[in-house]
């Protein structure tokens, strides 16, 4: 079994654009999320 070092979530707006939304709460994005 291979053991990978990287996950790659929410490739889309959902991974980073979204957080650029002044109306959403934050973090509302996946990259927002682990920065917070």
């Amino acid at each position: 079994m291979k053991i990978y070092k990287v996950g790659l979530i929410g490739c889309g707006r959902i991974g980073t654009l979204l957080e650029k939304d002044k109306l959403r709460g934050k973090p509302c994005t996946h990259a927002g999320g682990f920065n917070a």
